[in-house]
């Protein structure tokens, strides 16, 4: 039976601040176009506080149809990586949100939603259980999640370009380009480049020796690095400038060249606004697949101090750059209304519009 009105669970995983921003902006344009639908946003309140406060998002401020349930998804290797894990201990902790009473739930990249609704919709391109398939304490519990996948058979969001492997076992992908946080940027660009690690620790030991070193090299352009305001070193070369990255205040026009950990989040910015990357690894396998595929795509290199030095040279004039953005503007960037295509379809499958 069709529904009038739609009530919808969001669950927002609380690792990165790309998460948020991702689903954000989606619900953000599903609450604009679509006047039968009202939203539970599940979510930490620093997430709240963020969605609340992003430009990206002011339609969910204040909103008449949207709720907000303060809930912890974080996923924390640290604390899991060494434990013999129950299933119950991550799976259970989700029963208390009465996911059953809603009509539809979308979960960004988390499975466990499917063990309490059906009518689950997982937006991202990775699993959180298919990441540390590899770690033993991680085997009932990977097992258990793929076991609930292939018996209900969800619908999947996934960026085309950049879904792990895993996604080809499954059935009901929808492929979307990037979404569009921010406007293309043309012309001329600013003199700085940006050190982007993502709202996470995992790339602190990087930063701090990369700051070490790039205090050794001559800055006779005077070009600026800028760094997350969380960090604050002594830097004799007057290289670095301090940003505010938790409120997205990062003006693309400025900068030239991004250095960074290749999380979703960061590439979406940096395609979306032609801004060539080099890019560091970490041991973490969602990693490792997007560097990859942005040396694929021929959207980033492999970071190194001598490409950097090469680049430093010559600013933006470098010929290293051009190539990159070349390739960017071949990417599809209509991500957020093939994604709300994606949810239309799904809607329809569940019986909950015609």
């Amino acid at each position: 039976m069709q529904k009038k009105q739609i009530n919808s669970a969001v669950i927002l995983c609380k690792n990165g601040l790309g998460h948020t921003a991702r689903t954000g902006l989606i619900l953000n344009e599903w609450l604009k176009r679509d006047n039968k639908i009202s939203l539970t946003v599940i979510c930490s309140k620093e997430q709240e506080l963020f969605l609340k406060k992003w430009n990206n998002s002011s339609f969910l401020r204040k909103n008449t149809r949207v709720k907000w349930k303060e809930f912890d998804t974080l996923i924390d290797f640290k604390f899991f990586a060494g434990k013999v894990l129950s299933v119950g201990e991550i799976i259970e902790k989700f029963k208390n949100l009465k996911l059953e009473n809603y009509d539809l739930v979308i979960s960004d990249n988390l499975v466990e939603p499917l063990f309490y609704n059906k009518n689950t919709v997982i937006i991202g391109s990775f699993l959180w259980h298919d990441i540390y398939r590899d770690y033993k304490s991680w085997k009932d519990y990977h097992k258990k999640c793929e076991d609930i996948i292939y018996s209900i058979k969800p619908n999947f969001i996934v960026n085309k370009y950049f879904f792990m492997p895993v996604f080809k076992n499954y059935k009901n992908i929808h492929k979307v380009g990037f979404l569009p946080f921010i406007k293309r940027i043309n012309g001329k660009r600013g003199n700085n480049i940006l050190l982007q690690a993502g709202n996470t620790s995992q790339s602190d030991d990087f930063i701090k020796d990369f700051v070490k070193q790039i205090s050794k090299y001559n800055n006779n352009n005077k070009i600026n690095l800028l760094l997350d305001k969380r960090f604050k070193f002594k830097d004799k070369s007057n290289f670095i400038r301090y940003v505010d990255f938790e409120k997205m205040r990062i003006r693309f026009k400025d900068i030239f060249l991004t250095i960074l950990r290749p999380g979703m989040g960061s590439i979406t910015n940096n395609v979306n606004s032609l801004t060539p990357m080099l890019l560091f690894k970490l041991n973490d396998s969602e990693i490792k697949h997007n560097l990859k595929k942005c040396l694929e795509l021929g959207i980033g290199k492999r970071f190194n101090f001598f490409t950097l030095k090469k680049i430093l040279q010559r600013g933006n004039e470098s010929e290293d750059l051009s190539p990159m953005r070349k390739n960017m503007e071949k990417l599809d960037i209509n991500g957020l209304d093939e994604s709300l295509v994606a949810i239309k379809k799904v809607l329809k499958v569940f019986n909950l519009r015609g």
